[in-house]
């Protein structure tokens, strides 16, 4: 039997999306993420994208290295990219494991960073 990944969501604001993933970064997960995403970039002219993975409890380098590939991809289109609600482990394993950050942005909650794009105009 095999198991259905749990589900993305998008929701857009205003010229944001926000793309909500489940409690697990499986490849289908993944690959539902990109899809989401960059369809929205292109179809709407969305501006932001921001990952809300505050359900996501472990993350491995492999799953952090897809979602900043799919970050770039975003990025290619012409819409900035963070990542908000990322568990205190991840952070901590993240910093100490993965090599360079420094084109990551993150926010605490999605309220601080829907503040940081919406309010930008």
């Amino acid at each position: 039997m095999s198991r259905t990944p749990p589900p993305v969501t998008a929701t857009r604001i205003k010229d944001s999306l926000v793309v909500t993933a489940g409690s697990e970064l499986s490849e289908p997960a993944l690959t539902s993420i990109a899809e989401v995403s960059l369809a929205h970039v292109r179809a709407h002219a969305v501006r932001t994208v921001i990952f809300e993975l505050s359900a996501v409890r472990v993350l491995d380098l492999a799953e952090f290295r897809e979602l900043r590939a799919i970050q770039q991809m975003i990025r290619m289109l012409g819409a900035a990219t963070v990542f908000v609600g990322l568990q205190p482990g991840v952070v901590l394993y993240l910093v100490e494991f993965e090599d360079d950050l420094s084109d990551v942005r993150a926010f605490l909650t999605l309220e601080d960073a829907l503040d940081a794009f919406l309010l930008r105009d």
